[in-house]
């Protein structure tokens, strides 16, 4: 009961907010576009950089249901090869690597930026030949990543700037009916209706408030409320 208690306090508060929460996906990719992935292949001529000697955590962002991790890249990738980030970083569906890239001489010839996945060895990639990238990196395969560069040029360049992994807070619903609140303060009366509802039991919120409060008031309710009002809803 004090875990249905907690779910209908949570309702209420929802019911309760009266200012929009804009997507945080939205806000996090405002000014980035997300980037092909052309192909998916195999890594050869690979190094391998780790915090020293080259790529580095420098800051994490904890926002509305989401978490950014940034790390610096200073790396020089020679004709042919690739550079793979030691870090680990899973990536589940939704989440995404965002890249803020610029490359020295220009990589006329190509580089493939992505991810190298642990779990089937391949390399997910998109390619560019300009001097700068700001892209998102999305994946068809969820799992654990390593961020990977390939210089396809027959030169070599210098890579810097950053590479963001975010990833969003994982949730679930529930298949539970809606019901609108009938008077403007019975916003908790709705919400032990959707409960009960959700667990097979039906109470209108007339009934509901006049078990509780003693007549059908227009008030809003607390935690005792709450309890008393799902207890009766539930026949408990």
């Amino acid at each position: 009961m004090r875990k249905i208690i907690k779910l209908i306090s949570a309702l209420v508060a929802v019911v309760l907010m009266v200012t929009t929460v804009s997507a945080s996906g939205l806000n996090v990719e405002s000014s980035f576009e997300d980037l092909s992935i052309d192909d998916i292949g195999f890594s050869e001529n690979v190094q391998y950089v780790d915090e020293m000697t080259g790529s580095a955590l420098i800051s994490t962002e904890v926002g509305d249901g989401y978490t950014i991790n940034t790390y610096s890249v200073n790396w020089t990738v020679t004709a042919g090869n690739s550079i793979i980030d030691t870090k680990q970083i899973y990536l589940a569906t939704g989440d995404y690597i965002r890249v803020d890239l610029s490359f020295s001489p220009t990589p006329t010839g190509g580089v493939k930026i992505g991810g190298y996945n642990l779990s089937n060895g391949r390399f997910y990639y998109a390619t560019k030949t300009s001097s700068t990238v700001s892209s998102n990196l999305r994946f068809s395969v969820s799992g654990a990543y390593l961020f990977e560069i390939e210089n396809t040029s027959s030169f070599d360049i210098v890579v810097s700037g950053t590479y963001s992994t975010i990833n969003f807070e994982s949730s679930a619903s529930l298949d539970v009916t809606h019901y609108m609140q009938e008077k403007t303060n019975w916003c908790w009366a709705a919400c032990i209706q959707m409960c009960a509802d959700y667990l097979g039991y039906y109470k209108t919120q007339t009934q509901i408030v006049t078990y509780v409060k003693g007549s059908d008031v227009d008030e809003g309710g607390g935690d005792e409320e709450y309890y008393k009002g799902m207890k009766y809803a539930t026949n408990d």
